[in-house]
C-alpha cells in the first residue's frame, strides 16, 4: 500500500492526540551552559552583556569586542550564501570569515548590541569597520586582528586620524600609519613596530624604539602584483572617507535569532572540541565548496551530536499525532485500521545541522500496510521522502538524509536548518496492530566553533548552568532561501515578486514591478496554541524615489480553521526609518507580536514591498527574512540535567605527540536552576578539552560517574593565573649578539647579519609546508642555544623575551628559556626562567594589554609544548631590575625538535600583571 503525497502545507492544526497510557517526564527549553573562559553567545544582549559590562569606558568595551572577536575567528573564506551575517548564529558555528564579513559583525555588534553605528569601508580589496561612540569614530580590524590608539594606550583612533600628529607613538615612517593590508594574516607583530620583509619591490613597515607603531601589524610577504595585496600609505583625510565609505550597507544584521538549547526526555547533546568527520555531512562549506577546515590555519570547525531516541510511552515525545494508539506490545499504531495515522518528531538542533541519520523499527505484517517515514526542513511546509514500506514483518530502517536535509553546495541550495520534522506514517489495512512504529533514533549532526565553546582550562572552572523560567516554550523558526526563485519553496503566495540569481549585498528578493505592490507569504504551524510571534529581516528602501516602503502583515488562524483578517505590524519608508548618521537603505527590521487570542496555531507571514525605481542598485526588498513561532510545551515541570565534560590531561615528560596523557571526567547533577559549580583541572600544560554532554537525568547515551570520574578532585594546584605583561624601553634594539650554535645556512634575511634578532622586525615565514627560509632557524638537536647579547654598557636590566613560531618539519616553540645577565661578561647570574606555560598566558602587545588568544586552530603544529599556536613567545620578568651589559638566553629545545626564532628582547623594566577578561558571568567566588 502506498501513501498519497500530501500536498505542500500540512497544518498541525488539523492533528490531534489520540494516544493513551502517558508516560512520566518532562522537558526544558532555554538553557544557557556556560564557562567562565567564554562569553554568553545565547543572544545579541547576552553576548555584549557578558564581554563588555564590567568594563568603565566605550574604548574598553569595543577593545573587550576586539579580543572576542580575535578569540572566535579567523581571516579565511567565509560561509557559502552568509550575507547578511547574523553575529550569534555565525560566532556559534563559524569561526571562518573574510573581512567583509568582520565588518558586516563589528557593525552588527555595535549597534544591536551596544547602540553605537557602523561603518563599511573599502581599502583597495580591504574591507574595514569604524564604530561611531562618544561623538567619534574607531576603527577595528579582525583582519589583523589590529586597532589603532593614542599615546595613552586606550583611546582607538578613527581611520583619518591614524594620519594625524597623535603623539610619537602614534606615528610610523614619514609620521604616518602605514600597515599592510592582506587577506591571510598568519603571524602577528607584537609591540615592535617593525614588519620588513627585506626584499626588494616587498612592502616595508619600520621604526624605532621611540616612534612606536602601538597597534597589530600583520599580514604575509607577498610580491606587489600578488593577489589580494594593498600596500596602503594614503593620506587619510575626509577626503578620502567620503571616497571610501559605503553608506548605504555594513552587511550585518543584529537578528531576533537566538540560540536555543533544549533537552527533552530521550534526547542527548554533545559538543566535540574537534571534528567528527570530514564529508559533507559534517561540515557548513565555505564559498568554494570546500570544508572550512581545510584551510590549515583555520582549523575552527568542530562537531557536535544529539541524540534523541524519544520514549514513545510519552505523549510530550511526538511533536503532534494523529489517529494513534498504543498497546502492550506495540508502542505506537494506527487507532483504527483503513485510516491513515502519523507520528512527528522535532529536532531543535541548536547548532547548524550539517547531517542526519534515521533509524526506525518497523512492523508492516503484510504488502497491503503501509509505513513510511518523511522529513522536513522547513517546519512542515513540505516533506520529503527517507523511507518508503518494503518488505514486511520486523524492519529495522537507517537511512542518511543529511544532502535532502540540509541541500548541496553543487545544487546551490544550502539551507540554515536548526529545527526539522521526522514524520512517521501507518495505515493498516485489517487490524490497527498490522503497521506499527516500534522504536526511532534520530542522530543530528551538527557543526560547532570551536572557540566559542564553554571550554576548561588549568586549575579552577567556574560553570554555570541557567535558564528563563519564563522561556519554557518551543519555537519553530524558519529562515527561508531567497536566492534564483528558490523561496517559492517555502512560500504559501506571492505576486510581483523577482529574485536575484544569487546571494549578496543587495535584495534577493524584490518587488518586480513599478505600478503595484509586491508580496510574498509564508506560513508557519505549531501543534499547540502560539503564544507570540517574531518577523523580519534585513529590508532595503531607497530614497530615490518617493512612496517606496516595505509593509508587515500577518494573519491567525484559530480553532475554527478560519484566518483572521490582515493586520499590519509595521510599515518603514526611506525618510522615516533612517539613521541619522547614514542614508542607509539596508536596514534591520524585526518586530515581535504577542498572540492573546487563545488556540491560535497558525501564523501567516506576508512581506509586502513597493517601489518607484527600476535599478537594482535602488529596489525595495530584502536579503534575509526570518519567522519564528513561540508556542506552549506540553510539559515543563522540571527534572534533574546532567552535564559531563571530557578532557585530556598531560603531565611531565610529555610525550611527543598528543598520545597518552590521562582522560578524565566529571558530571554534575543538578536538581535547580541557576546551578553553578566547580571543575579542578590539573596538568603541566593546558588539557585538551575532549567533549561536553548535556541532558536530562536518565537519557545519556552511556552509564555516568557523578562527581570526577577517577574520584579526584587535583583542587587548584597547577593553575596558572592570567596576566598580562607591561614593560618599560627597549634596550636590545640594534644591538650586537653572539650565539653559541650557528642556525642553519640561509636561515637569516641577509647572510651574515648580526643584528637578525634584535633589528626589532618581528617577521612570518615566506613559505608553506616547509622549514621557513626567512627565519634565524635551528634544526633539530640542539639541545640548548645560548644567544648573549651585549647592550654596549651597564643599564638597569629588568626581564626579556625569546619570539617564536613554527610550522612544520619538526619546528616548535623553545621548551624553556632563562636568563642570565653580566657586567662584565665573564660572571653570569640567574635571574629567572619560564617555560611553555607562559606562552598560554602571554600578553601579546595590544595597547588594550589583552593575553594571547588562546587558539588551538592548528591541529597540524598540535604537538607540544604549542598546541597548534603558530606565534608565540616567552617572557621571563625579573623579581627586581638589576645592573648588567650582557644578557644570556638560555633557549632549550623541545626533545627531537628544532625552533624558529625571531627576536630576543631586553627590557629595563617588565612586570607581570594579573588579567581576567571580566566576563560578566563569572562567578569567581560562589
Amino acid at each position: 500500500m502506498q501513501f498519497p503525497r500530501f500536498g505542500l502545507v500540512v497544518s498541525f492544526a488539523a492533528m490531534f492526540v489520540c494516544l493513551s497510557a502517558a508516560g512520566a517526564g518532562a522537558d526544558v527549553f532555554n538553557l544557557r551552559l556556560l564557562s567562565n573562559h567564554a562569553p554568553d553567545l545565547t543572544d545579541l544582549e547576552s553576548f555584549c552583556a557578558s564581554a563588555t559590562s564590567r568594563w568603565a569606558t566605550n574604548d574598553e568595551k569595543a577593545a573587550a569586542l576586539a579580543h572576542w572577536f580575535g578569540v572566535m575567528g579567523n581571516q579565511s573564506d567565509p560561509p557559502c550564501d552568509w550575507i547578511p551575517v547574523e553575529p550569534i548564529l555565525h560566532f556559534n558555528n563559524f569561526m571562518n570569515a573574510n573581512c567583509a564579513y568582520w565588518t558586516a559583525l563589528y557593525a552588527a555588534v555595535g549597534e544591536g548590541g551596544l547602540g553605537w553605528v557602523g561603518r563599511h569601508y573599502e581599502v583597495g580589496d580591504h574591507t574595514v569597520p569604524e564604530l561611531e561612540y562618544d561623538g567619534g569614530r574607531h576603527y577595528l580590524d579582525n583582519t589583523y586582528k589590529f586597532f589603532p590608539v593614542k599615546c595613552d594606550g586606550r583611546t582607538i583612533l578613527g581611520i583619518t586620524e591614524m594620519d594625524e600628529a597623535a603623539g610619537p607613538c602614534a606615528k610610523g615612517p614619514e609620521g604616518r600609519y602605514h600597515w599592510l593590508c592582506y587577506h591571510t594574516p598568519q603571524a602577528i607583530t607584537r609591540d615592535r613596530d617593525g614588519y620588513a620583509p627585506g626584499k626588494a619591490g616587498q612592502a616595508e613597515l619600520i621604526g624605532d624604539d621611540t616612534t612606536r607603531i602601538r597597534g597589530w601589524l600583520t599580514g604575509s610577504w607577498l610580491p606587489r602584483d600578488a593577489a589580494g595585496r594593498a600596500y596602503f600609505a594614503q593620506t587619510l583625510d575626509e577626503a578620502w572617507v567620503k571616497r571610501h565609505w559605503n553608506e548605504w550597507n555594513t552587511q550585518g544584521c543584529h537578528s531576533i535569532y537566538r540560540y536555543r538549547l533544549g533537552l527533552r526526555s530521550g534526547e542527548s547533546y554533545t559538543r566535540y572540541w574537534q571534528p567528527l568527520g570530514t564529508t559533507s555531512d559534517y561540515y557548513y562549506p565555505n564559498g568554494q565548496g570546500k570544508d572550512p577546515n581545510s584551510y590549515l590555519k583555520d582549523r575552527g570547525r568542530s562537531n557536535g551530536r544529539w541524540i534523541f531516541t524519544p520514549d514513545l510511552k510519552r505523549d510530550a515525545a511526538f511533536e503532534s499525532a494523529r489517529n494513534t494508539a498504543r498497546s502492550s506490545q506495540l508502542p505506537v499504531h494506527p487507532a483504527r485500521a483503513g485510516e491513515e495515522a502519523e507520528v512527528v518528531f522535532k529536532v531543535q538542533s541548536a547548532n547548524i545541522t550539517t547531517g542526519a541519520i534515521v533509524e526506525a523499527h518497523l512492523y508492516r505484517r503484510s504488502e497491503k500496510d503501509a509505513v513510511d517515514i518523511e522529513a522536513s526542513c522547513d517546519a512542515g511546509h513540505s516533506w520529503f521522502p527517507v523511507w518508503e514500506a518494503r518488505g514486511t514483518g520486523e524492519l529495522h530502517v537507517k537511512q542518511n538524509i543529511s544532502d535532502a536535509l540540509c541541500g548541496t553546495h553543487q545544487a546551490g541550495d544550502l539551507r540554515v536548518v536548526l529545527n526539522y520534522l521526522v514524520r512517521v506514517r501507518m495505515k493498516a489495512s485489517q487490524s490497527p496492530s498490522d503497521a506499527a512504529l516500534k522504536a526511532i533514533t534520530v542522530t543530528t549532526v551538527t557543526q560547532c566553533n570551536r572557540q566559542a565553546l564553554p571550554r576548561l582550562d588549568l586549575g579552577t572552572n567556574c560553570i554555570t548552568v541557567d535558564y528563563d523560567p519564563r522561556m519554557q516554550y518551543e519555537t519553530l523558526s524558519v529562515r527561508p532561501l531567497l536566492k534564483n526563485d528558490l523561496y517559492r519553496r517555502y512560500a504559501v503566495d506571492s505576486a510581483n515578486i523577482g529574485s536575484s540569481q544569487r546571494q549578496g549585498t543587495l535584495p534577493v528578493v524584490f518587488a518586480d514591478s513599478t505600478t503595484d505592490e509586491a508580496h510574498v507569504t509564508f506560513q508557519l504551524d505549531a501543534p499547540r496554541p502560539v503564544l507570540r510571534f517574531r518577523m523580519g529581516g534585513s529590508i532595503w528602501l531607497s530614497g530615490r524615489a518617493e512612496s517606496n516602503y516595505v509593509r508587515y502583515e500577518y494573519r491567525l488562524r484559530g480553532p475554527g480553521g478560519q484566518w483572521n483578517p490582515w493586520q499590519t505590524a509595521g510599515a518603514f519608508d526611506f525618510e522615516h526609518t533612517r539613521d541619522n548618521y547614514h542614508q542607509r537603505r539596508n536596514q534591520n527590521k524585526y518586530l515581535e507580536v504577542p498572540v492573546s487570542q487563545a488556540d491560535v496555531t497558525s501564523v501567516q507571514f506576508r512581506y509586502v514591498f513597493r517601489t518607484r525605481h527600476t535599478s537594482k542598485y535602488h529596489r525595495t526588498g530584502a536579503s534575509l527574512l526570518r519567522m519564528e513561532l513561540d508556542y506552549q510545551a506540553p510539559d515543563t515541570t522540571f527534572r534533574p540535567i546532567e552535564v559531563t565534560y571530557n578532557w585530556t590531561e598531560y603531565y611531565e615528560p610529555l610525550p611527543e605527540d598528543e598520545s597518552g596523557g590521562t582522560v578524565r571526567s566529571h558530571t554534575e547533577r543538578i536538581s535547580r536552576l541557576p546551578h553553578r559549580y566547580r571543575i579542578h583541572v590539573g596538568g603541566h600544560v593546558r588539557p585538551h578539552v575532549n567533549w561536553v554532554r548535556i541532558n536530562l537525568e536518565g537519557s545519556s547515551p552511556e552509564p555516568v560517574t557523578l562527581g570526577y570520574s577517577d574520584g579526584k578532585d587535583v583542587g587548584s594546584r597547577d593553575a596558572i593565573p592570567p596576566v598580562r605583561y607591561t614593560w618599560g624601553r627597549l634596550l636590545s634594539l640594534n644591538k650586537p649578539y653572539t650565539v653559541s650554535v650557528s642556525p642553519r645556512k640561509g636561515a637569516f634575511r641577509v647572510e651574515g647579519d648580526e643584528q637578525e634578532l634584535t633589528d626589532g622586525y618581528i617577521k612570518e615565514p615566506q613559505s608553506s609546508g616547509t622549514t621557513d627560509t626567512g627565519l634565524a632557524h635551528w634544526p633539530r638537536g640542539v639541545d640548548t642555544l645560548e644567544v648573549t647579547v651585549d647592550l654596549g654598557e651597564v643599564r638597569n636590566v629588568g626581564g626579556g623575551r625569546v619570539d617564536g613560531y613554527i610550522m612544520w618539519g619538526g619546528v616548535r616553540f623553545p621548551n624553556s628559556v632563562e636568563i642570565r645577565t653580566s657586567a662584565d661578561g665573564r660572571t653570569f647570574t640567574n635571574r629567572g626562567r619560564d617555560h611553555y606555560k607562559s606562552a598560554r598566558y602571554a600578553h601579546n602587545g595590544w595597547p588594550a594589554n589583552w593575553p594571547l588568544h588562546p587558539r588551538h586552530d592548528a591541529p597540524e603544529s598540535g604537538r607540544f609544548p604549542d598546541f597548534g599556536l603558530k606565534a608565540n613567545y616567552v617572557f621571563v620578568p625579573f623579581e627586581k631590575p638589576v645592573r648588567a651589559r650582557y644578557v644570556k638566553f638560555l633557549i632549550q629545545a623541545r626533545p627531537g625538535s628544532g625552533f624558529q626564532l625571531t627576536e630576543v628582547n631586553v627590557w629595563d623594566s617588565l612586570k607581570a600583571v594579573p588579567w581576567t577578561p571580566r566576563l560578566a558571568h563569572d562567578p569567581r567566588k560562589f
